[in-house]
């Protein structure tokens, strides 16, 4: 019934709620929803131009357009400015003719058109566009009602334009008088646009000839910078040629009136596939898989800056400047795109991404067929240096479509997991509404918040709220619109006597509803820091701090919640749909390149929906106490802090295999006969270990002896019965063959023997299941037992927990080194590790290097549980040392014991860790953080206040509360239940309980059909009928 309103309670909505003119400011945070866009933005760029003149015809015929709808009821005179100029021709400018729309506005409405608004604003062009004597214009300046300086652009009319010319109007003189505002600037801007005209040529896009060359050079050093860089981080030092190009594409050449196409350069000299670096790169990526990382970051960081002078360079040398390039126009003024499109068109594309990395490399260690394995060369790994004017090369053109096409797929899967997000969080927050005492309450009563979003103001009147200085520019008008004596007549004013607390806030002690001058301490303090600043301001103006101050308790009484507003809706909806315009990539390299972290929907989700215990990515962010720490010292702390295998302290491992069948020429016997493997490792110098990790030659001895000799053993072992797998599969797939072709000659007389060989069969797999379920539980059991040594304990105390977990029949009958039957020696010798491996010589080739490093990596030296990896990286926070130490991992517990870090500054992003280790309001803060973490990454602004409910509802019963299907079973109302998800299963358990609902839910008076408690509805209306006597 949108269109034909058949109620009246639906009319009143639509005219009171639902009409656009009250939609101007958005709920989520606070900024303005409506707006002029696209075509109507240029045409408003053109028309305030300092050398826009309009005759006398074209003025009245445009004020005409613009507000003949509001003198259909009404003959009411136009009064128009008199002209800029008067000599030899009446003119006005763009400027006058926005004024005179203002004044004409404002006085049909019934105020005084020449008292009004008063604003100072930046416009979105800078100087440099606007250079010499129009620099001026960067400025918007509105003094009662007349726009004296300044370009009307997007920051004055565009959505979310905090702060301009539109915010400010719809601040003094409301929600209907903006909008006629909006409806004429629109028509005005349309008409206009017919005068002048607006179309996009290829000139707008050319750039001259020295810019163009200036281009090409830099591009060229950027590939070049780029390949010194990977080489640079493999360890190749030796010079890459000067004489290289990594570009290979000339520049159009203009001839003959007409520009030529480019031609490829012959013989150019590249990389030869023998290069050196070529293997650098491959033994790097190859052999430390996570390494391929860091070299994306390392290309990122060689080539971020040039990428940025390449584009400032091309777009300054564009034979057409602003305003005569009507391609800047349109991105500059924000009617249209960006300074990224007009850079892709005319300078380059630059890097092309894919999940936050450059593009990904085949087996092969190509990206595309057309380029060699592992070539360093940027444009292989998706730097494209072409553009759009002159063509992309089909390398570049497919990076390209590859990203776009992410971005497609992104959207389409993104879709439901927001939807269904945002649905989740309405149906927990539907119930919580503002009372009349101004508490937030559930529909059971249950109290979520004293003062909504901590201090009780409506979200979409908080942007002027802390603006002292428009408020002393305005307060002629702030007086006439808040009509001050009559509010202090109806309330009470607190004096400077009575606000003196202790231990107290003001809106604590006093009712904000019922007394001037009960604000937020925020508010207060902001408050008192203007008076102080600018009292000679106000003086001028002649206003009093107690003039001032009253107006301010007047505005912030008029910001507060109604009772009645459904809070936890809007809420939920503030962050439901934000979320939509977030990529779906779970993890995301933030900021560092070396910070790896949960971000987008899977992040939102893991907070608000399933409020795990174990996250995917926790991590701390540690600050040390001595703010002068060295950087190699801090290094030493990290590595101390990180899971360190014992893979991490060799330098060299060999391997000799031989088979030993004689010895001194005589045969042996068939026991001792065998393939033997004898393993060296060779260990970093002790001392130096010893240095760094601070780990003693007797730890690393009883290391090798408790837990990589037996690990090693083990996966040995593993690897002999991966291969007798295989032969029995084999076995039984030759004994399936066989048995049907026994079938086929012998019929069913072969039934028997049949039965027994599946038997065979599944007798010989079970035992082999059952080996490997045995081998999984070894392994379970030395990485438990790896992880109980810790750096900071002692030897002996590592002695007495290992003979702990051993009988005491172990520890009495097994030596130091450990006994099996394929080991022959093992022995520490210093630096070196001897170890002597024989098997039985019907062994299949092992290669019994990869297994050493696989044991090795396994082997756990130091660990501090729930901690992988801790890292130094640069501090980004003042005051504090220049490093700080970052864990891939949580242990907050752990931490404490170290008396190098500052615990009064740890962070952490871990929620359920944070309640575990402070309580339960530390976990609601962090539930805050973490949601403005999530939005900050994409540049998404949500008002704080409906992190507040959000975090305060989450936590209110002392335990964290997720947002899902199995805590939906703590609401009261059965029917509001069922109207979320499996409502057959809600419906029975309420049968079964014998639930009752009461009907004060939103979903359950909906289900039954009754106009929900909400809004004005709050209420009741009660009338008093006359008793007869």
């Amino acid at each position: 019934n949108l269109h034909f309103i058949q109620s009246m309670i639906g009319r009143a909505e639509g005219y009171n709620i639902a009409l656009n003119d009250y939609q101007y400011i958005s709920q989520t945070n606070g900024k303005p929803l409506r707006e002029l866009m696209q075509d109507m933005i240029v045409s408003s760029v053109f028309l305030t131009l300092r050398d826009t003149f309009l005759t006398k015809q074209q003025y009245m015929q445009l004020i005409y357009t613009a507000i003949w709808s509001l003198f259909e009821k009404n003959s009411q005179k136009i009064e128009l400015l008199q002209p800029a100029i008067l000599k030899p021709k009446q003119l006005w400018t763009g400027k006058q003719l926005i004024s005179n729309i203002i004044k004409i506005i404002v006085g049909l409405n019934g105020y005084d058109p020449d008292i009004g608004l008063n604003l100072e604003s930046k416009c979105k062009l800078s100087s440099k566009e606007l250079p010499g004597m129009a620099s001026d214009d960067i400025q918007v300046l509105i003094k009662d009602n007349e726009l004296l300086l300044g370009i009307v652009d997007k920051n004055q009319v565009g959505s979310g334009a905090d702060y301009g010319m539109m915010h400010a109007f719809h601040e003094l003189y409301g929600p209907k008088m903006t909008g006629q505002l909006l409806t004429g600037f629109a028509r005005l801007f349309a008409a206009y646009l017919q005068y002048h005209g607006f179309t996009c040529g290829m000139d707008d896009l050319i750039v001259d000839e020295l810019h163009d060359e200036k281009r090409r050079v830099l591009i060229e050093e950027n590939l070049k910078k780029g390949v010194r860089q990977a080489a640079e981080y493999c360890g190749y030092n030796s010079q890459i040629p000067e004489s290289i190009n990594l570009f290979n594409r000339s520049n159009f050449v203009f001839e003959n009136g007409q520009y030529n196409h480019p031609k490829y350069l012959q013989d150019v000299h590249y990389l030869q596939y023998d290069h050196q670096i070529y293997e650098a790169l491959r033994q790097k990526i190859l052999i430390e898989k996570h390494q391929e990382e860091a070299l994306d970051q390392e290309y990122k960081k060689a080539m971020t800056k040039v990428t940025s002078e390449i584009v400032g360079s091309t777009l300054g040398g564009l034979q057409k400047l602003f305003p005569l390039n009507l391609f800047s126009m349109m991105t500059m003024t924000g009617a249209k795109g960006s300074n990224v499109n007009h850079s892709q068109v005319s300078a380059l594309l630059g890097q092309q991404e894919l999940e936050g990395r450059r593009v990904p490399l085949m087996p092969t260690g190509r990206s595309l067929p057309s380029f060699l394995p592992y070539d360093p060369n940027p444009r292989a790994g998706g730097y494209v240096a072409d553009r759009f004017l002159t063509g992309l090369r089909p390398q570049g053109f497919f990076f390209h479509c590859m990203a776009g096409r992410e971005g497609l797929i992104d959207t389409a899967v993104k879709t439901s997991r927001s939807g269904y997000l945002q649905r989740c969080l309405i149906k927990h927050l539907e119930g919580l509404i503002v009372q009349y005492d101004l508490t937030v309450r559930d529909n059971d009563g249950s109290l979520i918040q004293l003062f909504c979003g901590e201090d009780g103001i409506d979200t979409t009147k908080t942007k002027y709220l802390e603006k002292f200085s428009f408020l002393a520019q305005n307060n002629q008008h702030y007086k006439q619109l808040y009509r001050v004596q009559e509010m202090k007549q109806h309330f009470k004013t607190l004096d400077g006597a009575s606000v003196e607390l202790e231990n107290d806030t003001l809106m604590n002690a006093f009712n904000p509803s019922q007394n001037l001058g009960a604000v937020s301490m925020k508010v207060q303090s902001t408050m008192n820091e203007y008076l102080q600043k600018c009292q000679n301001e106000l003086q001028q103006k002649k206003i009093s701090n107690k003039q001032f101050k009253s107006l301010a308790n007047i505005r912030y009484l008029r910001a507060l919640m109604h009772p009645g507003d459904a809070v936890g809706c809007v809420a939920a909806q503030s962050i439901g749909e934000p979320s939509t315009q977030m990529t779906l990539n779970t993890f995301h390299l933030a900021g560092h390149g070396e910070k790896n972290v949960t971000l987008g929907i899977p992040r939102l989700r893991e907070i608000l929906m399933t409020a795990t215990k174990k996250q995917k990515t926790p991590t701390m962010s540690l600050q040390f106490l001595n703010a002068n720490i060295e950087k190699s010292q801090a290094d030493r702390y990290a590595k101390r802090m990180s899971k360190l295998v014992f893979l991490e302290l060799v330098n060299n491992i060999k391997v000799r295999e031989y088979k030993r069948l004689t010895e001194n020429g005589i045969p042996l016997h068939s026991l001792l006969r065998g393939v033997i493997y004898e393993i060296d490792v060779e260990l970093e110098d002790l001392n130096q270990i010893k240095y760094v990790f601070g780990i003693s030659e007797d730890q690393i001895k009883n290391k090798v002896n408790h837990v990589f000799i037996p690990l090693l053993l083990k996966i040995i072992q593993a690897e002999l019965n991966k291969n007798s797998s295989r032969c029995v599969e084999k076995t039984s797939f030759l004994k399936t063959k066989e048995n049907e072709a026994k079938k086929q000659r012998k019929g069913s007389d072969d039934e028997e023997e049949d039965d027994e060989d599946q038997q065979e069969e599944q007798d010989d797999l079970s035992e082999l299941n059952q080996d490997e379920e045995v081998l999984n539980i070894i392994n379970q059991t030395f990485e438990q037992s790896a992880q109980q040594y810790d750096i900071f304990e002692e030897s002996h105390q590592q002695q007495e927990s290992q003979k702990k977990q051993t009988p005491k029949k172990e520890q009495q009958q097994t030596p130091q080194t450990t006994q099996h039957k394929y080991l022959e020696k093992a022995e520490v010798q210093k630096q070196l590790i001897k170890v002597v491996i024989k098997l039985p010589l019907n062994s299949k080739k092992m290669l019994m290097t990869n297994v050493v490093k696989k044991t090795l990596s396994n082997t756990v030296i130091n660990e501090i549980k729930g901690i992988n990896k801790a890292k130094i990286i640069k501090n980004d926070k003042s005051g504090g040392a220049s490093f700080m130490i970052y864990t891939e991992g949580v242990n907050l517990n752990k931490i404490r014991n170290f008396d190098f870090i500052n615990l009064n500054n740890i962070d952490c992003n871990d929620i359920v860790a944070i309640m575990n280790a402070f309580g339960i309001e530390a976990a609601r803060n962090a539930i805050i953080k973490e949601i403005l973490a999530v939005f900050g990454a994409y540049g998404v602004a949500v008002d704080y206040r409906h992190l507040y409910l959000i975090a305060d509802y989450m936590t209110f019963g002392g335990q964290i509360r997720a947002m899902n299907r199995i805590y939906m079973d703590f609401n009261t109302a059965p029917f509001g239940k069922m109207t979320f998800e499996t409502s057959t299963q809600f419906l029975t358990n309420a049968c079964l309980n014998r639930e009752t609902d009461t009907f004060n839910n939103l979903s359950s008076q909906l289900v039954i059909g009754r106009v929900p408690k909400v809004g004005s509805n709050l209420c009741d209306v009660l009338y008093q009928f006359e008793t007869e006597e």
